[in-house]
């Protein structure tokens, strides 16, 4: 059955989607529900892309990562050559997550700022801002926000990802979040369907499992997901993600049918127990919890849309899962009306973005962009959510604020996760410092300042003395594929006894994860900004000196080393 009242479209726009449907061949429909990966993480467009793209029409694509600028660009290029415009997906989880878009904390940032009217606020202009830069450059439809509950502090996926453990304040942020961006014109994505952060492994490699009951999972994850349809959410993400309280579906291996999969799941408790009536996107066709149930890309497509999948996200051959849908309609193994209502679900979101043909929609001119890139769009909000989340977990020894008049000179260590996943990772999915503002603050005030990257062991200890403080700078955080959140090996042998147990001062400071505290329950004290943003690392030398308050609150329990 097609569905007609996605997201109140009017009759006027209703028309228009039945003209063009009217029109296409399956081909061209099976091409409008596929998305493909475009120039992401600051990689350009390739010309064999763009042919493809100008020979199957694509309904949407994957960007973000680079700059704005860049991403831009490649959108009139792509944009030129579409008889229906595409929308254009990110993970503007943040904010824009283009290298030079205003920095707002993580979701785990924002949740750290004490005053839930404030946290809501700002959360709100988060929105707003990731919806303005967004479609400046270009995009139309932020995969964001998470609603996953960060239950499990090993969890590699969620961590800062999340708005934390406390489901009032994930409902409360969630739907902030997408008032701001739907308010701004730009789809919000509830996500990882039926809910991660329990488990401990990582959906990149695996299916996972949400392992509550049902009851447990109505009252939490499925509250989550509950809340954002309540609040209008637009899309929702499945995550390759099973749940065997509610589906005991499983494969000839006996392992758990993830949601991607799983019309149980979709159509049984999404669309039916939980009454969510707009657009379902997958997670990435090349995951691993996606691939671990099929032979091919194509054959997850048509295995997802069976399920009741919409869009099909990233999805690395176009061409052999056009053919593949195309082969599966003509067969009957999918039903045309499926595919149909795929299609229509996918035109009434563009229709609610201004992409149909008709709607003069354009990608803004560079002069229209750099309005709101230069200076950046509500920079201020976005250094004022970064002061209210520095987050003193504990100060056992009393030091801090540090005394500004003595301090002349310091040490800064930064420990990278590099060392553990290796620099391409890191620079892929964001864990690399973008900067070292840190420690250009202290420079700024007149401060002496010596920055060592991952020290190794015992090297600290042979100078530190010349140092009226030292910090240790963790720069650990969710990475995708990696399948863990402990801390790399040789970034805790570097933290070094001798140098914490003299009359030196030395702060540590988590840049992103914050649970550093149950890897190291001995060290003195914890500074958390759960981000390693500009704006965070200012903010977090500001509370060391006193210049600003510690306000932020924890998000999440710690749990207990012993």
């Amino acid at each position: 059955m097609l569905f007609r009242s996605m997201m109140n479209i009017n009759e006027s726009k209703k028309r228009a989607i039945e003209s063009i449907m009217s029109r296409m061949s399956i081909e061209r429909k099976a091409a409008q529900v596929i998305n493909i990966v475009l120039g992401w993480f600051g990689n350009d467009l390739d010309t064999q892309t763009l042919e493809l793209i100008d020979r199957y029409q694509p309904g949407s694509g994957m960007g973000g990562g680079g700059r704005w600028s860049q991403t831009r660009k490649m959108m009139v290029r792509i944009q030129d050559v579409l008889e229906i415009p595409m929308a254009v997906t990110a993970d503007f989880e943040s904010g824009v997550n283009f290298t030079d878009g205003t920095p707002f904390p993580s979701a785990m940032g924002r949740a750290a700022i004490a005053d839930i009217d404030e946290a809501v606020r700002l959360t709100t202009i988060a929105g707003r801002t990731a919806a303005a830069q967004g479609r400046a450059a270009g995009a139309h439809w932020a995969l964001a926000p998470v609603v996953d509950i960060n239950a499990n502090f090993r969890n590699p996926i969620t961590n800062i990802r999340s708005y934390g453990d406390d489901l009032n304040r994930i409902n409360a942020l969630s739907a902030a979040y997408i008032d701001g961006l739907q308010s701004g014109g730009m789809a919000a994505t509830a996500k990882h369907f039926p809910g991660d952060g329990f488990s401990e492994l990582d959906q990149h490699k695996l299916t996972t499992v949400n392992p509550l009951s049902r009851k447990d999972w109505f009252a939490r994850s499925g509250a989550a997901f509950k809340h954002a349809i309540g609040a209008g959410v637009w899309t929702i993400m499945p995550g390759h993600i099973a749940c065997p309280a509610l589906s005991s579906l499983r494969n000839s291996r006996g392992r758990p049918i993830p949601a991607t999969f799983n019309s149980e799941l979709l159509i049984d408790v999404l669309r039916g127990e939980l009454g969510f009536s707009g657009l379902i996107v997958s997670d990435a066709f090349d995951m691993g919890g996606c691939l671990e149930h099929v032979a091919t890309i194509a054959e997850a497509g048509v295995k997802g849309l069976k399920a009741g999948i919409d869009i099909l996200l990233m999805v690395r051959d176009l061409p052999g899962t056009v053919d593949a849908i195309v082969k599966a309609v003509e067969s009957g193994d999918l039903p045309e009306a499926r595919l149909n209502d795929a299609v229509y679900r996918t035109l009434a979101l563009k229709a609610r973005l201004g992409l149909l043909p008709g709607d003069g929609y354009r990608v803004p001119n560079e002069s229209e962009s750099i309005a709101l890139y230069k200076p950046l769009l509500n920079e201020s909000d976005a250094m004022a959510a970064a002061e209210q989340s520095v987050t003193l977990t504990h100060d056992v020894e009393g030091i801090l604020p540090l005394d500004r008049s003595k301090v002349k000179r310091v040490l800064i260590n930064v420990e990278n996760d590099e060392q553990f996943w290796g620099e391409d990772g890191v620079k892929l999915f964001g864990n690399q410092l973008p900067s070292l503002s840190f420690a250009d603050e202290m420079r700024r005030w007149g401060i002496a300042v010596d920055v060592v990257n991952d020290p190794g062991e015992g090297a600290t200890a042979k100078g530190f003395r010349q140092y009226d403080a030292v910090f240790y700078l963790f720069n650990n955080g969710p990475q995708a594929s990696r399948n863990s959140i402990t801390p790399c090996r040789q970034a805790l042998r570097d933290i070094d006894w001798r140098v914490i147990n003299s009359d030196v001062p030395v702060v540590f400071v988590a840049l992103r994860s914050p649970y550093l505290r149950f890897y190291l329950p001995g060290i003195p004290n914890l500074i958390c900004t759960y981000e390693n943003s500009h704006c965070q690392q200012i903010a977090a030398v500001n509370a060391i000196f006193g210049n600003k308050p510690f306000s932020g609150r924890l998000p999440v329990a710690m749990p207990s080393p012993e």
